[in-house]
């Protein structure tokens, strides 16, 4: 009985060990969290895009594909996390212009 009672025991404490120590220190570390964008003011569509306000709207597609291109899935998985969000974050901001300017256009 006393056997099953310090097996019983050793286990409990081996298993808190594993939980509390060990545990914690395999975690990865994440990457520092990236300091908040100081623009509150979204910027126009055509300053995004790098057209003129009244361009046409085949230049306005080129220059929403031209810059699309620049940030490509394969190129995307390869940063680091912290870098992913900073990315999604300026595609997000590209289709909001394209959006935007085409919403204006008609």
């Amino acid at each position: 009985m006393i056997k099953l009672v310090a097996v019983v025991v050793g286990c409990f404490l081996f298993g808190y060990w594993l939980v509390a120590v060990l545990l914690p220190n395999l975690k990865r570390e994440s990457p520092p969290a990236l300091p908040p964008q100081a623009n509150p003011t979204p910027r126009p569509w055509f300053e995004i895009l790098g057209v003129p306000s009244n361009a046409p709207l085949a230049d306005i597609q080129a220059a929403y594909q031209q810059l699309r291109g620049q940030y490509t899935a394969e190129d995307i998985d390869r940063l680091p996390i912290g870098l992913r969000s900073a990315f999604d974050e300026k595609l997000q901001e590209l289709d909001r212009a394209y959006h935007d300017a085409l919403y204006h256009r008609e």
